[in-house]
């Protein structure tokens, strides 16, 4: 493999990684949401699951990415 193929390979996989933890970390949120959370906790589960997922689809769907792939 080239030198700039291996630094668009890394780049690219930096950004899967980026989003594989994110999606990890929602994962993660809502299990505890399911089993220890108390319900008054409910509202700030939600928005923190919806940020992250906001920030996953930012990566996912940016210009930049695509252009890698």
């Amino acid at each position: 493999m080239s030198p700039a193929v291996q630094e668009i390979y890394q780049q690219y996989r930096q950004k899967a990684l980026k989003i594989a933890d994110l999606e990890a970390t929602q994962a993660l949120l809502a299990w505890d949401k399911e089993v220890y959370m108390p319900p008054a906790g409910n509202a700030a589960r939600a928005r923190q699951l919806a940020l992250l997922a906001g920030m996953s689809y930012e990566i996912a769907a940016s210009d930049e990415l695509g252009e890698l792939l």
